[in-house]
């Protein structure tokens, strides 16, 4: 699996607002229209309206993970070459997308490495909400890992990592990483080493999921409005099915095979 960063200028998160598309092995809507396209700049122009001002994008496929973040605003971000680069190359190229993950915050200035999506231990991701015990998990854990950056939303990842050395699948692993974390919060990654499956869970924070069978797409958002308003202008994709995504559970949506698998996060193992 091969990681392309696309750095920036020198670059700090209060806020992170997420969504994000998976696409089904058997779709063609990526490679027939450009549908997905603009549903990503719609969302990332809502964002705009909010005043965030730090943007970043995730784009995987079987092969890779394509990751760019700048310190500008949403509707600024999608405006760089680097960006519609990303799209031609990644999104209507000749690989198969798997997901999309999209973020913007109000945190101001941030650092390459603090900006969201994070990437640590192989995997790539962003967290929305609050996570009040990192520092707390960092002391802790000082001699077991390292902080790389100041965002209390490394934690996350820095645990993924951790516990994925004794957890026998990703939904132990993120269970028991999520069970150290205190907070409402929810997380959407993708792991390098199972790149056609995406990974949701969550603890109160909100998140809206709706499957489009018609065009083999699914799509999700903290803010279900933003994701009603989009899709409401794109008859192309058919009706949605909303998906039951419960607080202090997660999701692991399978592209490939087409199947959700469901499991509570605060179980103990």
């Amino acid at each position: 699996m091969v990681f392309t960063t696309w750095f920036s200028n020198d670059g700090s998160i209060k806020e992170t607002t997420m969504f994000g598309f998976s696409i089904l092995r058997g779709s063609t809507i990526t490679r027939e229209s450009n549908t997905v396209e603009k549903m990503l700049h719609s969302m990332f122009l809502k964002g705009a309206s909010s005043g965030k001002q730090t943007s970043g994008l995730a784009l995987a496929t079987y092969n890779e993970i394509s990751v760019l973040k700048r310190n500008l605003a949403s509707s600024a971000f999608t405006d760089i070459p680097e960006y519609t680069d990303l799209i031609r190359t990644r999104l209507h190229g000749d690989e198969i997308v798997t997901s999309i993950i999209g973020c913007h915050s109000n945190f101001g200035q941030l650092n390459e490495v603090d900006r969201s999506p994070l990437i640590r231990g192989g995997r790539v991701g962003s967290v929305s909400g609050k996570i009040s015990n990192a520092d707390g998990l960092f002391n802790v854990f000082s001699k077991t890992f390292n902080r790389n950056g100041k965002v209390p939303e490394e934690i996350v990842f820095a645990l993924l990592e951790q516990f994925n050395k004794k957890a026998e699948n990703t939904a132990e692993t993120i269970t028991r990483a999520a069970r150290s974390l205190v907070g409402k919060f929810l997380v959407a990654m993708i792991d390098s080493g199972d790149p056609h499956l995406l990974w949701l869970f969550r603890k109160e924070e909100p998140c809206t999921v709706v499957l489009f069978k018609k065009a083999g797409l699914l799509m999700w958002a903290v803010n279900k409005t933003h994701l009603t308003e989009t899709t409401s202008f794109f008859e192309d994709i058919g009706p949605g099915e909303e998906v039951e995504f419960a607080p202090n559970t997660g999701l692991g949506i399978d592209m490939h095979r087409h199947k959700i698998h469901r499991f509570k996060i605060d179980n103990e193992y």
